[in-house]
């Protein structure tokens, strides 16, 4: 979530700076500048130790670890309620899950110039799990070989 911020953020200063961004992909992230009430504890640790429990992580895995994870996540939160992104001048491959609060489209239209929306048929949580993982994968796969494909019709 907080990952397809930095990404959209620094697609945008890239081409601020000349650079051209062949592909911007969000992972079910969405702009927060203002929005929300502060998540409480133990909707933090529930949504940390199920991901943990899942994740196949060591089973070392206690206390002080969750401590941290609670750290930056409610670091990444504060930043990105302060955030308020640039504009990216192309098109955004997002993947939507199906808890997603909010139209992707309508939430990151202001700020590029089209969103191409993929359902991924999971919570936000499971997005990184095998069948997710797949079905982002085979449509990845063919956004990454069209932008090739451009890149080579461009340099002819």
């Amino acid at each position: 979530s907080f990952g397809g911020l930095v990404a959209h953020h620094v697609a945008a200063l890239l081409q601020q700076q000349g650079e051209e961004v062949a592909l911007l992909v969000s992972l079910d992230s969405h702009p927060l500048a203002g929005t929300g009430e502060p998540v409480g504890e133990r909707e933090i640790h529930g949504t940390i130790l199920d991901a943990v429990a899942g994740s196949g992580l060591s089973p070392d895995f206690g206390e002080e670890q969750l401590r941290r994870l609670v750290a930056v996540w409610r670091n990444n939160d504060e930043l990105a309620k302060k955030f308020v992104p640039g504009r990216y001048a192309g098109r955004l491959l997002h993947f939507a899950a199906t808890d997603a609060p909010d139209d992707p489209a309508e939430v990151w239209g202001p700020y590029v110039d089209a969103v191409d929306v993929h359902a991924v048929d999971a919570v936000h949580a499971d997005l990184t799990k095998p069948g997710p993982l797949k079905h982002i994968g085979e449509i990845l796969d063919a956004a990454l070989i069209h932008c090739a494909r451009q890149s080579r019709k461009e340099q002819r």
